[in-house]
Parts: structure tokens; sequence; C-alpha cells
């Protein structure tokens, strides 16, 4: 969920010099630890030209400091609610 509207978010603030970041957007299968917490990535990929573009147009930044435009923030910040939700019904029957 977070990929798809932090790329949905990238492609309407992205400008044609970057046209082709949204699409560097991808993420890792979540691993367990052995403490049973779970990572994942979520990102612009480097391995793309335009994924290198990344950082700037999230932070912000570069030779005419452009402002953040926050994409993968505001889809993470977005899909919080509905992650909590998930995890409550989820546990419900547990207690």
């Amino acid at each position: 969920n977070i990929k798809n509207e932090g790329r949905r978010n990238a492609i309407a603030s992205s400008g044609r010099s970057a046209a082709g970041a949204p699409y560097a957007i991808g993420y890792d299968k979540p691993t367990v630890t052995k403490t049973g917490s779970i990572s994942a990535e979520i990102g612009y990929g480097d391995n793309n030209k335009m994924g290198k573009l990344g950082t700037l147009l999230e932070f912000g930044g570069g030779r005419d400091h452009s402002p953040p435009h926050r994409d993968l923030s505001r889809a993470l910040e977005a899909e919080e609610p509905r992650f909590q939700s998930a995890l409550a019904n989820m546990t419900k029957g547990l207690l």
C-alpha cells in the first residue's frame, strides 16, 4: 500500500525532469528477526538512474533548493491507521 500510494504521490508531484523517479520506488520482502520484530524497506531504488533523485524529491534540496515532496512519508502516515486497525483485528481473538 505504501509503495503504491507513494508512487501515486510522486507521479503527482514530480516534474518532467524527474518523471521516471516514481517508477524507481520499490520494496523488499519483510523479514522477521529473532526477537520477533518485522523489518522492510520501501523507497527509491539506487539501481535506477531516476531512483538516485529520490532523496532530493523526498527531503528537498539540490541546486535549486527545492522543497521536500514527502511522497513516501505521506503514504506511510496514511497507512499507519489502517495498519494499526489490521493489527487490532488480528489480536482480538488472542486476548
